[in-house]
């Protein structure tokens, strides 16, 4: 029994030697220090509608810790404040506060009170007005929409100017509205009259507020035109004098936001190397979006060679896409109407041509490109219409419902 408690006891002992010797070591390679920083004072809470100046603009912060913890900090890691919560116009001696790294301990500030200067400002606390424009979309309802904070400070050296301010406020666009949002805008001046007024010797505090927006959605619908999606090459000799569609509108439903976005329906792909004649086809609708009707009357009136024995002419041309990426993209037009001449002594050739956009890597978004012709010997083009078309991105079943960005670029 006895021999039990005396190796616990020599544990105990053991244990305590090894502490001491430990704390030893890690004295003489990472002693106990002091170092001096000096740090940046900063103001606190300062009321809105004051202006403040201090005596000092840094103080000197002495901490104790480890050597090579106090070696890898400077004063930038350090913060020190004055609070000028609810103070009162005139001077002030007030105490510096500081906020140290870890592992850091406090020793000393120098100083530790600052005098502070507290002035008033020139002007008044405003109620910051919610200005609307425009309407908002279908199928939108907004439930509440709010700034915070809801007043503002509004100052001017130029007393003259800042009798001028009746109001202040945000400005919202409804009409963009689809969606919660919350964002910080700008506050802006308006004179009696509600006009604006913009000079930068105003000054509201904060400048900016931010704006709660709450709404709720429910599915709206809208009509749209129909575009006929032809694609592939006319036979040769085969010429396209006119295309009719039945009804030419379809109606879409949808959320408010992705409805906004479409501006026309296309058809399924209608392939002209199979058409040789008149012809009518019902051919779906692509887009998911479309509640009536499931599918159109596409009529493609065309003439022959041996139809025409004009020398000169108009001509209808399909536009077909070729390049690289001309199976990634398709065109806002499938037709251009093409006035041209024979130069003496040479046969009526319109039937030869034909038009095309040259596609060499797939767009982003909605592109516009030049619409070409081709070359025909003795032929003269006098006119193309249009000579530009729209280009989009395949990735979506519809040009509309496409939910990248439609800004518009040129090859």
């Amino acid at each position: 029994m006895k021999m039990t408690e005396n190796n616990r006891m020599l544990k105990l002992i053991a244990l305590a030697i090894a502490i001491v010797l430990w704390l030893y070591v890690g004295t003489q390679q990472d002693p106990l220090a002091q170092h001096t920083y000096e740090v940046q004072l900063e103001m606190e809470n300062l009321p809105v509608d004051k202006t403040a100046s201090l005596s000092e603009e840094t103080v000197k912060v002495r901490v104790m810790g480890r050597q090579d913890r106090l070696n890898a900090l400077s004063g930038s890691d350090f913060k020190a404040s004055v609070d000028l919560s609810d103070v009162e116009e005139g001077e002030h001696a007030l105490p510096v506060q500081v906020t140290l790294p870890n592992e850091v301990y406090f020793a000393r500030t120098n100083p530790s009170m600052v005098n502070v200067q507290v002035e008033a400002l020139q002007g008044s606390e405003m109620s910051v007005d919610i200005n609307t424009t425009g309407t908002l979309p279908g199928g939108v309802t907004l439930e509440d929409m709010s700034v915070k904070p809801q007043k503002v400070f509004v100052t001017s050296d130029d007393a003259a100017l800042l009798a001028e301010v009746d109001s202040v406020g945000v400005s919202v666009d409804l009409a963009s509205i689809y969606d919660d949002s919350k964002q910080n805008v700008d506050v802006q001046f308006y004179d009696i009259a509600g006009n604006p007024i913009n000079d930068e010797r105003l000054q509201a505090l904060p400048a900016q507020v931010s704006l709660a927006i709450k709404t709720s959605q429910s599915d709206t619908e809208k009509t749209v035109p129909i575009q006929a999606n032809l694609v592939g090459q006319l036979p040769q000799g085969v010429q396209i004098e006119s295309v009719s569609i039945q009804p030419e509108t379809a109606t879409v439903s949808g959320a408010p936001e992705a409805l906004a976005a479409i501006d026309s329906v296309r058809t399924a792909a209608i392939d002209l190397s199979q058409i040789s004649q008149t012809t009518t086809l019902s051919v779906a609708l692509e887009s998911d979006a479309v509640t009536t009707p499931e599918s159109v009357s596409i009529t493609l009136s065309v003439t022959t060679a041996a139809d025409d024995d004009n020398a000169s002419g108009v001509r209808m041309l399909p536009v077909a896409l070729s390049g690289a990426a001309a199976s990634s993209v398709y065109a806002d037009v499938q037709m251009v109407e093409v006035t041209y001449h024979m130069q003496p002594g040479y046969q009526d050739a319109g039937d030869a041509l034909t038009a095309y956009v040259l596609v060499e890597q797939t767009p982003t978004g909605a592109t516009t490109a030049q619409v070409q012709l081709s070359s025909v010997e003795g032929l003269v083009v006098d006119a193309i219409s249009p000579d530009t078309v729209t280009l989009y991105p395949t990735t979506t079943t519809d040009p509309a419902t496409d939910p990248t960005d439609h800004t518009t670029t040129t090859y």
